[in-house]
């Protein structure tokens, strides 16, 4: 009998951990792969990236709809500061990952309007 308790102490602990799971189990995805930046540069304003006015809202613009916004989800929008506050973090990842603009797009950023967005992304996100 004493042994057969044993069994059945040492079976419910093993399902009590086993339920509880590990750290890396509450993990939702990888740590993001993003450039590093220095903050003590003069990060721009929202305004000022470029990258948003000139490349990103072909795609990324309230403006935009249906068709025009070639696949790109609506609540994602850089000509928006709430939007682009939202998403900056991992726009900047996107773009760093080389993911966005899409390749075959037509689009593309020059680094330096790269090293804006992710100054701005990274670095606070100023209005």
């Amino acid at each position: 009998m004493q042994r057969s308790m044993r069994w059945v102490t040492c079976l419910l602990l093993a399902a009590a951990l086993a339920a509880c799971g590990s750290e890396d189990d509450n993990q939702d995805e990888d740590p993001k792969d993003l450039p590093e930046v220095d903050c003590s540069e003069t990060v721009p304003t929202f305004d000022e990236v470029s990258a948003f006015s000139d490349v990103c809202t072909n795609c990324h613009s309230t403006g935009l709809s249906g068709e025009d916004r070639n696949g790109a989800p609506s609540r994602i929008n850089w000509d928006d500061y709430q939007s682009a506050q939202a998403n900056a973090e991992d726009g900047a990842e996107e773009v760093f990952e080389g993911d966005m603009p899409p390749p075959g797009s037509g689009l593309t950023l020059s680094n330096a309007q790269k090293q804006e967005l992710y100054l701005w992304a990274l670095c606070g996100t100023p209005e």
